[in-house]
């Protein structure tokens, strides 16, 4: 049986994963700063969920962080 790969959904989510790898803070940290599971955080970067509220919290790290 073969494993199925999940579809990307939300690809404009990848970009502020970039975005938010380039700052060198680790997801575990990003997570507790946006009170989300590290879990949750890392399908939102991936592009498996939307991530609803926390996408505009997600782009005030990276923006301060430059």
């Amino acid at each position: 049986m073969q494993a199925t790969k999940e579809v990307i959904k939300y690809p404009e989510n990848l970009i502020l994963a970039n975005a938010l790898k380039q700052t060198g803070i680790r997801y575990k940290y990003i997570a507790k700063k946006v009170n989300v599971s590290r879990v949750y955080l890392s399908r939102v970067l991936n592009g498996k969920d939307k991530g609803g509220q926390i996408v505009e919290k997600l782009k005030e790290i990276a923006e301060l962080t430059k």
